[in-house]
């Protein structure tokens, strides 16, 4: 096994990029911002309805007296989490393992295209020689000869040099045949035939081969991307043995343990990886496709030259909406935990169960955002809800306003949908449970 190394350092573009996917992915988490103080009665002595009046009224309700003792219950707000190290970490070698199989794929693909045209190469020489031998013209035969001979002798180089990577390029299609994460990831890529120059050391362009590279595809909007959770521990932890990464066991840890203990940051860490490996190679794309053109811009024609404008390319306005939500299954054995395993223990924990399902509910909307429009001083601010808990403003941002009235703007709502399923223990684990407790009892 060889030594591991580091993981890649992200450059400026790729960090700006990372900004930008975790501010779409990061998973949002509900803040206590302190105390509160009571706001429901128009009589501050009377403690109106709820606690904390002066006088100590309880009433009904809470936190909703008008006395200034502090109110029983905080108030929360609903903010994304930070990009922690920890991520920041995981996020560099998951985009390094996914970066990897694609080059790989790259690499079998162009291996591929190396073993047609050589194919035909041979095709046009054995037409060649069979020309030759129905041709009458002594002079043409000796020029035929000629040119045959010199295009068998390259023919043979080539062939030469395809032996020696013959058993490489085995066992690179060997590897991504049998590797589940690049079928998972050939959802967001397609291959494309694009013109490489030929540079020689003078800088000067001789000539252009055609060669096989992978690229995005511009797809915008939510994106949902399978794994074998199985297949991808093995092989993630295959890749970092044989010095693909970092292996820091004790510092940074395993990713399936990351996976298991902090699901929301993984899976979101994952999300920005894949959308790093997206943009890094569209860039490498738009490289091929336009040399001297910078991708990050797309400049219009207008009327007026000398007033240039410049916006963002099309393609990469589409990408920057995009949100990549991978999904797991066939979880490993450690993450299967039987239903009357549940403990409070388990809450933020990725698990496994198996049940029957009793009862399915209709499909409905969940709302995960929604704009508020203040009723006195027009200001509008979005509020996030956690696991769709809706609860409108309490206050306006505006300084000066700190009205409580809000009009909901539903044209600027996101909804997602949901489904309800009630589940109940399977027989053979039920009965494996109802026999071990007699067993106990008996004993």
């Amino acid at each position: 096994m060889t030594t591991p190394r580091a993981p890649p350092a992200l450059n400026d573009a790729q960090k700006g990029d990372l900004a930008e996917l975790w501010g779409r992915h990061a998973p949002y988490q509900i803040i206590s911002i302190g105390g509160s103080r009571g706001s429901g009665g128009e009589n501050d002595d009377a403690g109106g309805r709820g606690r904390g009046g002066r006088y100590g009224g309880r009433g009904r309700g809470r936190g909703g007296g008008g006395g200034s003792a502090p109110s029983g219950v905080a108030p929360t707000t609903v903010a994304p989490m930070t990009l922690e190290d920890e991520d920041y970490h995981f996020i560099c070698r998951l985009y390094s393992f996914l970066r990897w199989n694609l080059d790989c794929l790259e690499g079998v693909w162009r291996e591929r295209q190396w073993r047609l045209e050589r194919k035909f190469r041979r095709e046009e020489r054995e037409r060649r020689r069979k020309k030759r031998e129905w041709c009458d013209v002594n002079s043409d035969k000796d020029q035929n000869e000629k040119e045959s001979d010199e295009s068998d002798t390259g023919g043979r180089d080539d062939d030469v040099a395809g032996g020696q990577n013959a058993s490489d390029a085995t066992k690179m299609e060997e590897s991504c045949r049998d590797s589940r994460t690049v079928n998972s990831l050939l959802v967001l890529f397609r291959k494309v035939k694009v013109r490489n120059k030929i540079i020689m050391d003078n800088n000067s362009t001789v000539g252009s081969e055609s060669t096989i590279i992978v690229a995005p595809r511009i797809r915008g909007g939510k994106q949902i991307v399978s794994f074998d959770h199985t297949s991808f521990i093995q092989e993630f932890l295959s890749y970092e043995n044989n010095g693909g990464a970092s292996n820091e066991p004790s510092i940074n840890g395993t990713f399936e343990s990351y996976l298991g203990n902090f699901p929301d940051r993984a899976i979101a860490s994952l999300g920005c990886s894949i959308g790093l490996v997206v943009l890094t190679l569209w860039r490498r794309h738009q490289q091929f496709l336009n040399p001297n053109s910078n991708p990050l811009q797309y400049n219009q024609q207008q009327q007026q030259p000398q007033q240039p404008q410049s916006q963002l390319h099309p393609q990469l306005a589409t990408l920057q909406t995009t949100i990549y939500k991978p999904r797991f299954y066939n979880l490993t054995p450690p993450c299967h935990l039987r239903l009357s395993r549940i403990r409070t223990s388990t809450v933020g924990h990725l698990i496994s169960l198996r049940g029957t399902v009793t009862k399915a509910r209709p499909k409905r909307l969940r709302v995960l955002d929604a704009g508020f429009t203040c009723a006195k001083c027009g200001l509008h601010q979005i509020r996030t809800f956690v696991d769709g808990k809706y609860s409108s403003p309490t206050q306006c941002e505006d300084l000066k306003c700190k009205s409580g009235k809000f009009v909901l703007n539903r044209k600027v709502a996101n909804f997602c949908d949901v489904q309800e399923l009630k589940i109940q223990e399977c027989r053979e684990e039920f009965c494996e449970d109802y026999m071990g407790h007699s067993g106990a009892g008996a004993g």
